[in-house]
């Protein structure tokens, strides 16, 4: 019967035909999407409610966590400092230490000033003076830092820039269960 048709209708024919075939495929699709989107909301709707309860979790649980860490932080504190107030009759006097680093500074190195700070772990000594050379600042460094009751001795590298007559300052953290020997 198509054949019955002259050429430029059945070209018309054609196209009409092929729009309704895509215009049906079409509508089938859109028809399955909405289909698939009707079965699936529910699935959203409680996803998206797990969701907000498992972020109002993570807050609580965030919370509790900065209260307990900063409970842990007060009760270290607290028992350092309580371990400082028992041990106070055995702690090493200063003048310990003075003659220490007087020992252990040598003909080379004059202290000029020395600052103690006790904190219940330990303590920083920071160190003021002048030295001979460089190499004798680094044997002192060095000697500072080979004795068990220095643990961190730091001396900035802007003290060693000069070759003679080095001021300096050094600070040093101190081990209070080590005993200073003389």
């Amino acid at each position: 019967m198509i054949n019955l048709i002259p050429p430029a209708a059945r070209k018309s024919v054609v196209l009409e035909y092929w729009l309704r075939v895509v215009s049906v495929w079409l509508f089938l699709f859109g028809t399955g999407c909405m289909i698939v989107a009707v079965l699936l909301l529910p699935t959203y709707m409680v996803v998206g409610g797990q969701i907000a309860n498992l972020d109002g979790q993570v807050a609580a649980t965030a919370e509790q966590t900065t209260t307990f860490d900063d409970g842990a932080a007060a009760l270290t504190k607290s028992s350092a400092a309580a371990l400082m107030l028992t041990e106070g009759a055995s702690t090493t006097p200063f003048s310990t230490y003075l003659k220490l680093l007087e020992q252990l500074a040598g003909d080379t190195v004059s202290i000029r000033s020395i600052a103690y700070t006790r904190d219940p772990l330990g303590g920083k000594i920071t160190i003021s003076g002048s030295a001979l050379t460089r190499a004798g600042l680094a044997s002192f460094r060095d000697t500072l830092e080979a004795h068990p009751v220095f643990t961190n001795v730091v001396l900035p590298i802007s003290s060693l820039i000069k070759d003679r007559d080095l001021l300096f300052s050094m600070t040093l953290s101190v081990d209070i269960t080590a005993k200073p020997s003389l």
